[in-house]
């Protein structure tokens, strides 16, 4: 059973009816072969796939090279969301404490000790 590297490779030889050993030369003749039995015109997709074996077994280095040197898909950098004003976290602690004390707390239901009203 090939291997998930070599398995195209095999695939693109049987495609053009060339041996295993194949050197370069056999190589064309099996394409050219194959394309006179597949011309463009009459069968553009198995044409294609020919054509994509013999690219591939012609220059084999070529597809690992692009994969290599292809660029990356721009990612714009990550947008921070403005700093919060100054003294906004101790607000922000503040109101979190506040809603911590149970709902009595602060209220006042009479006057200190002490205090006098002038309201008379």
């Amino acid at each position: 059973m090939p291997s998930e590297l070599i398995a195209p490779f095999l695939a693109a030889r049987r495609l053009l009816e060339a041996a295993d050993d194949a050197p370069l030369v056999e190589i064309k003749r099996s394409y050219r072969r194959a394309v006179a039995a597949h011309p463009p015109d009459r069968d553009p997709e198995q044409f294609g796939r020919i054509r994509a074996a013999f690219e591939l077994l012609s220059e084999p280095l070529a597809p690992a090279t692009e994969r290599l040197v292809a660029p990356h898909p721009y990612h714009p950098p990550p947008v921070f969301p403005p700093p919060p004003a100054r003294g906004a976290l101790f607000l922000a602690v503040l109101r979190h404490a506040v809603a911590q004390l149970p709902s009595d707390a602060l209220v006042v239901t009479s006057e200190p000790a002490g205090t006098k009203r002038d309201h008379e």
